[in-house]
């Protein structure tokens, strides 16, 4: 009896498109993850292991003890100097980039903040940070007159209009074309007062803007507000406005554009991606841009991979908890979700041809906001302080036994003196694969898999049949495994003699078993040592009999 040949299917790049829950699995593209946890588009185009969560702030047993940061900002004064803001518990500090202290900043006389009130907005014009929150007097960081103290703005200072007491306070503002934009009052939603162009250290109100007649649905209320590209773009909740700036001596605004149905849900999932602004609506994050050559705001969901999930989440959460926060170094826009413990993650290079962005998932670590700075570091808030994106571990402060980026802590904090390396619990799986032939049994023999990277990483290879729970694992180890890497002059070295740089490639044969009719398999590991991503997976099957 001849000898049946064994069939050969290769998978490059298993599930670079990121996350797909939103598809039925049967049938899905290889190219799409079932699970992508820990994970991000690396640099390689792969699905690779995030960086880790490193701690930097030193000093929060005194200083925020209870609360995590909820809030970071980086203000640059007129001479260059960086000012590092964090808000949190009632307060808001200066971190230090030197020893990575906090230092709380004095309040005016009789301002009181409550501990559960840290959302700040912070916004810079010339040489002052705005801090903006709903329900709170303006206050003004102003380093030429006190690098230790805030300001409370003078809001009856003279100028074309008065600031309308009966409205309330602001929950948002934008800077732009020297002026300061602030909006969506407590007792008046859809207003917004514009500030003449700064005069040294006085800043007054040259106009306000009512726009509860332009509103394309009948009525909303504002949510944040964007200068942008020569224009003032008013976030609603349920619709958006467009009014154009025509020069900077004048305020002179017209409206040029409005979308309805569609607005933005959560202040602070505004970023700006390039020459362009992606935002939280109710039913997922969306991109804003503008056709010069139309006229008109297109309007694209970003996240259709995953609509449910995300809807889900929407509907789990407060819109004014949610904090996001854009990576361009490393083309990644993250969104938290601080009460629901995760965090969605989506790289911005590459659009998918359904118009999405790939996405990926950061569960079980509790961030709470995220702020790049002008250097390019990239750190995320959580229990304990800021913690920078770097390196390949996550290293936090521990308390009461638990890391504080994982689960919520019960009862008082009680603070070790040093910080505790954890591993990346990395995960993701692809989608059940018939591949091409649904009705034959698949009884599997080996599969080869590519890895770039992951020297000290114990990588396991899991896999299912037929949709059952029931899992197999065999472990592939980067330990001590001869690795190879093209050096910076195109010359293949070993890792020996170059003590460990380079873009690693290492590639293993894993002797496999089990048959089904469908197959799923994906990775996981601790990493703690070296980022890695999956390149290329190849299977060796025997096609069975059809059933």
């Amino acid at each position: 009896m001849a000898v049946q040949p064994q069939t050969s299917i290769p998978i490059p790049a298993p599930g670079y498109y990121g996350l797909n829950t939103q598809d039925s699995p049967v049938g899905m593209s290889t190219s799409f993850a079932a699970i992508a946890d820990h994970c991000v588009i690396d640099g390689f185009g792969r699905i690779g292991s995030r960086n880790g969560l490193q701690g930097y702030t030193q000093n929060p047993a005194t200083t925020l003890n209870q609360s995590p940061a909820e809030r970071a900002f980086e203000f640059i004064d007129i001479i260059g100097r960086s000012w590092f803001f964090v808000c949190g518990g009632g307060n808001i500090y200066l971190q230090s980039v030197l020893n990575g202290n906090l230092t709380a900043l004095t309040l005016p006389a009789g301002y009181t903040i409550a501990a559960t009130k840290n959302s700040w907005q912070m916004v810079s014009l010339d040489d002052r940070c705005y801090f903006i929150q709903e329900g709170q007097h303006i206050l003004v960081f102003e380093p030429a007159i006190s690098t230790t103290a805030l300001i409370s703005m003078n809001y009856t200072e003279g100028g074309g209009s008065e600031w309308p007491s009966a409205a309330g306070e602001p929950s948002c503002g934008t800077t732009g074309f020297g002026r300061l934009f602030v909006g969506g009052f407590e007792n008046n939603k859809s207003l917004i007062l514009i500030s003449s162009l700064t005069a040294g250290a006085e800043l007054h109100w040259e106009e306000t803007l009512d726009v509860s007649q332009f509103w394309p649905n009948g009525t909303d209320e504002i949510v944040a507000l964007k200068v942008h590209n020569d224009f003032l773009i008013i976030f609603g909740r349920r619709s958006i406005l467009v009014y154009s700036i025509p020069s900077q001596a004048t305020v002179d605004l017209s409206l040029v554009d409005t979308v309805g149905g569609i607005g933005c849900i959560a202040r602070d999932s505004l970023a700006v991606i390039g020459t362009d602004i992606v935002f939280l609506d109710a039913s997922g994050l969306r991109s804003f841009s503008r056709t010069i050559q139309e006229k008109s705001m297109p309007i694209g969901d970003l996240s259709l991979n995953i609509k449910d999930d995300i809807t889900q989440a929407i509907l789990n959460t407060t819109g004014s908890t949610v904090t996001s926060v854009y990576n361009p170094e490393k083309s990644i826009y993250t969104i938290i979700f601080p009460a629901l413990g995760f965090t969605y993650v989506f790289e911005t290079k590459n659009i998918l041809e359904n118009g999405g962005y790939k996405a990926t998932l950061w569960n079980n670590r509790r961030l709470t906001c995220g702020v790049r700075t002008v250097a390019g570091s990239t750190y995320y808030g959580a229990m304990g302080g800021l913690y920078l994106y770097t390196k390949d571990s996550d290293k936090t402060l521990v308390a009461n036994g638990t890391p504080f980026s994982m689960a919520p802590i019960a009862g008082p904090i009680t603070y070790t003196a040093s910080q505790t390396t954890t591993g990346i619990p990395f995960r993701y799986w692809i989608h059940p694969q018939s591949f091409g032939a649904p009705s034959k049994i698949k009884f599997l023999k080996q599969v080869d898999v590519t890895v770039t990277g992951g020297a000290g990483v114990a990588l396991f290879l899991a896999w299912v049949f037929n949709y059952d729970d029931s899992r197999n694992v065999v472990r592939l180890s980067q330990e001590n495994s001869n690795l190879f890497y093209y050096n910076q002059n195109g010359e293949y070295n070993t890792l020996a003699e170059y003590g460990g740089q380079g873009n690693f490639l290492s590639s293993r044969q894993l002797n496999v078993w089990g048959s089904g009719r469908v197959v799923s398999f994906g990775f996981e590991a601790s990493v703690n040592e070296t980022h890695f991503s999956i390149q290329e997976v190849n299977i060796q099957a025997l096609l069975g009999r059809i059933i």
